[in-house]
This record gives C-alpha cells, structure tokens and sequence, in this order.
C-alpha cells in the first residue's frame, strides 16, 4: 500500500451525495449527484477512447454534450479496427471495432465531438479556453459541468475556467506533474470560487520522494457542503490502475 502526503490546502469537503461516473477503474470519477443534476449541458475536454463517464452522466441527466479531444475521431477509429483486420489480430480488430461503433451511437445529435485539442490558440487543431466557451455558449446558454483531463494543458486554461466559474455546476480536473506546479495549484484552489469537494491519487502515476502524488484528480461543486470526515480515499474510489494499490495518504 503506498501512503501519500497531501498539503493541507488540499483537505477537501466532502458532501453525502458523492457518486461515482464512468467506468470502473480509470476513467471514472467521483461527482456531486446534485451537480449532475443541476448541469444543462457537459462540456468535457480529453475523451481518448473513453467516454464512459459521458455517457454515465447523459443516462443520470441527458443533457447536451460537447466533446474535445483532436487525438481521435470517427475516421481514426475506423482505421485502427481495419488495421487488425487479418485473421491473427481478429480479437483487437473486434475490440477496435466495438470502440468505432460505440463512438458513432454515443456521439451524434445533441453529443458533439470536436476533433481539436485545447489549450493553446491554434485553430483548427488547437483551441483556446475562451474559444472553446464561446462554441459551447452557441450550442447551449444553460449551466455546464466542465470536465478536464488533457494531459498537462490544463495550467493553459485556469485563468478561463475561473472566469466562468459562475457558469459551471461542477468541475473534475486532473491534474499532471503534481510537483512542478504545486504552487499553481493551490492559487487556483484559493481563486477558484467553486468547492474542492474530492481528491483522488492516480496511481498510474509516481509519487516524488517526499511523497507526493504526480497525477491528482480534482473534483469541485458550486454547492457548499459540510465536512462529513470521511477518510481518503473515499469508499467509492478505485485504483486507476486495477493491479496495482490504491494510493492512501495524510494531510501536512
């Protein structure tokens, strides 16, 4: 079991109504139900060939969705299944296969996936936080649940997620290199207007000798909710990485 040490600054709230979104394992997180169900729309940037918590909380809210990620589109899954196509690669073609049909029935309609990356102000391929709020304002005027997990652009972003803080339900964040931006972190905590509600340890990720987490999922709600005490990691959580241990720590 590896133990962690967290700054104080990161001893979240925790309200009783914590539910967990997506797949088992890595790709789902812990959300407040109530901001869920108060969202009007799910912005979510970085899906990669996931999108279990998207779909998770469309059948809990069917809301409108608006999806980055400029690493994977419908074409690209097509491609990789056709690829495995001979006899000997046939169980990774059907893998591939399935992961194409799932993309084509979930993304369609009111769910949108938009083939560009977010961080950096480049269009097509790169887009910028304001950029991206200006589309999802164009496709819905209501309050969106923000979700963020793209690889260590989020710092790119944090000025603009604070900026429209008020009209955001929830925000569930990873955050990468937990040790070089420590500092950024907690000034984002301390200016973001919405609560840090959860706080879960990548354990795909290292811990630094002083022990440290690398990889930190985040979760805030604009709600504000009394501590219930409960230890971390939650009850609801799970391992990332399913063979290896969850991550447990103390607050500094």
């Amino acid at each position: 079991m590896s133990h962690a040490k967290l700054p104080e600054f990161l001893r979240p709230k925790q309200p009783n109504s914590l539910v967990r979104l997506g797949q088992d394992y890595d790709g789902g997180y812990l959300v407040d139900e109530k901001d869920v169900q108060e969202a009007e729309c799910l912005l979510s940037l970085g899906i990669n060939d996931d999108w279990s918590f998207e779909k998770a909380f469309c059948k809990q809210n069917d809301v409108d969705v608006l999806a980055f990620d400029g690493s994977i589109g419908a074409s690209r899954f097509l491609k990789r299944a056709l690829n495995h196509l001979p006899l000997f690669f046939l169980p990774v073609f059907f893998r591939r296969a399935s992961t194409y049909l799932d993309y084509k029935r979930f993304f369609k309609g009111k769910h949108r996936h938009i083939e560009s990356f977010v961080g950096i102000d480049a269009p097509p391929s790169d887009l910028s936080m304001r950029r991206v709020f200006e589309i999802l304002r164009a496709q819905s005027s209501g309050m969106c649940f923000l979700k963020i997990d793209i690889e260590g652009s989020e710092y790119r972003i944090l000025d603009d997620v604070i900026e429209h803080a008020e009209t955001t339900t929830a925000l569930a964040i990873e955050f990468h290199d937990c040790d070089l931006h420590l500092g950024r972190i907690e000034a984002f905590i301390q200016s973001y207007p919405l609560q840090l509600i959860h706080v879960h340890a990548n354990n795909f990720a290292s811990l630094t000798p002083e022990g440290l987490p690398t990889v930190l999922e985040l979760t805030f709600s604009s709600r504000t909710p009394a501590e219930t005490g409960l230890a971390l990691p939650h009850p609801k959580d799970m391992p990332n990485d399913k063979d290896a241990d969850e991550i447990r720590w103390i607050f500094e």
